[in-house]
């Protein structure tokens, strides 16, 4: 593994800003000690904050070159939460997985409001986190929430240590289907170039494709991979789980997905790679810098040309001209399969 020194001028801020975000339980609905965190840290950074009627918090921070787009960041504010309280009847709690009726939603209307009363969100203590070399936990007591609050670290911390024109999108009721982006108001997304969702586990993931929806263009994906290069971090294109991403690529050209640092998520055993949340916030900062952020961004290649990309991209299909080895097998369909007469003009020739 490539070492990567750890500025402080970044690093520090990162993490005090995911210790913040991890002491504040956000459960799907409930996100109001996450959401006033993040709009005064935006509104200190210089961001136009405002709250649409679902809750979402939507952040807008200079203007962009003319023809040029904003880069989008969005992370979701909500977390499955339960404790290991919740679990004391069950023989193997790292096997349940999340589902909101077995814990929020049964009784009458009225046992529930009163039990969400009893059970008033407060700042968790620092002690209640714990650090094992660069792993953080909850000592299994809760679900940590790194998912998604690596994701809001880092689009956080960025809009602190960069001042690039730039959007933020904070969700709610993610984890319950997705609920606060499809309240989305459309017309938010109308100058918006690109969007990086930071809403994936592991390091070094790039979903591009959910379901069987491709996300993006070969070209978009082949630029994010370099990005990720520079870094001296090795990713690979996969196939996502229901996030945010899906929603936004109806308006977006060019959407993807990518690694964050959280690990075995909905579970109390979740933890965080404080390393790979760092290598993740180098990647995104790399994209920022270096992707062209032009708003007729669906045909990328007019702004970023063939030979720049390299032999990573068909020049007459746009999907990825790379080994196979470097996607996964359920994305087949996202590599080029095109002849060698389609392919001609492609400079250098893919390496299957």
């Amino acid at each position: 593994m490539t070492h990567i020194a750890l500025s402080p001028h970044h690093f520090s801020p990162l993490f005090q800003i995911a210790l913040d975000l991890f002491r504040r339980p956000s459960p799907s609905g409930r996100e109001g000690l996450v959401r006033a965190y993040v709009v005064e840290h935006l509104e200190r950074c210089g961001f136009t904050v405002s709250l649409d009627e679902t809750g979402n918090v939507l952040a807008v921070r200079g203007t962009p070159e003319a023809e040029d787009g904003y880069p989008l960041l969005s992370f979701h504010m909500d977390c499955v939460s339960y404790n290991a309280a919740c679990l004391t009847d069950y023989t193997d709690a790292s096997s349940i997985s999340f589902v909101p009726s077995l814990f929020s939603s049964t009784g009458s209307s009225r046992s529930r409001a009163k039990r969400r009363r009893a059970e008033r969100l407060s700042l968790r203590p620092l002690e209640a986190l714990d650090l094992t070399g660069e792993w953080l936990h909850s000592r299994e007591a809760f679900v940590l929430g790194g998912d998604d609050k690596c994701g809001g670290a880092i689009a956080l911390c960025l809009a602190a240590t960069t001042d690039l024109p730039l959007k933020i999108l904070a969700s709610v009721q993610e984890e319950i289907g997705c609920v606060g982006i499809d309240q989305v108001d459309p017309d938010f997304f109308a100058d918006v170039a690109y969007a990086l969702v930071l809403d994936r586990r592991g390091a070094n993931h790039l979903v591009v494709s959910i379901a069987g929806q491709v996300l993006c263009q070969g070209t978009f994906a082949a630029a994010m991979m370099r990005a990720a290069a520079t870094t001296d971090l090795v990713v690979y294109a996969v196939e996502g789980a229901l996030s945010d991403a899906r929603t936004l690529a109806q308006y977006i050209p060019n959407v993807v997905n990518l690694s964050v640092g959280y690990y075995r998520p909905h579970t109390l055993q979740e933890r965080v790679s404080l390393i790979d949340l760092w290598r993740s916030y180098q990647w995104v900062h790399e994209a920022l810098y270096s992707l062209p952020r032009s708003e007729s961004n669906r045909d990328f290649l007019s702004r970023w040309h063939a030979e720049e990309a390299g032999s990573l991209v068909c020049s007459h299909c746009q999907k990825l001209a790379i080994r196979h080895t470097e996607l996964s097998e359920d994305l087949w369909g996202f590599v080029c399969q095109c002849s060698e007469e389609e392919r001609f003009g492609m400079i250098g020739q893919p390496d299957f």
